[in-house]
């Protein structure tokens, strides 16, 4: 899921740029990528044993609740992580379903 994505699943329509020069704002937007790829990831067990999407799912919970966030994003924390819990599952759903 990209953060174009996520942003719209929050209902946030004020995407920041993937163009942006600002070095430090790239990174921020590909930090929060990057957590919002791995909650899903671990939601679905993709790569993971199931040991260890637990522990992805939980420290990606944490960052989402964290002041750290808050930082680098716009985006609730909490909203982030109930709207990516049923996104993620039904994606995966879609993509079982497609495979028959």
């Amino acid at each position: 899921m990209t953060l174009k994505e996520a942003y719209r699943l929050c209902g946030l329509g004020g995407y920041p740029s993937t163009h942006s020069q600002d070095p430090w704002q790239q990174l921020s937007e590909a930090i929060v990528e990057k957590a919002v790829n791995d909650y899903c990831n671990a939601l679905a067990g993709k790569g993971y044993r199931n040991r260890a999407a637990a522990v992805v799912k939980a420290e990606c919970e944490r960052f989402f609740r964290s002041e750290w966030f808050t930082t680098l994003s716009p985006l609730d924390g909490e909203t982030v992580i109930q709207r990516l819990s049923t996104s993620c599952v039904q994606r995966q759903e879609d993509e079982c379903y497609d495979e028959r």
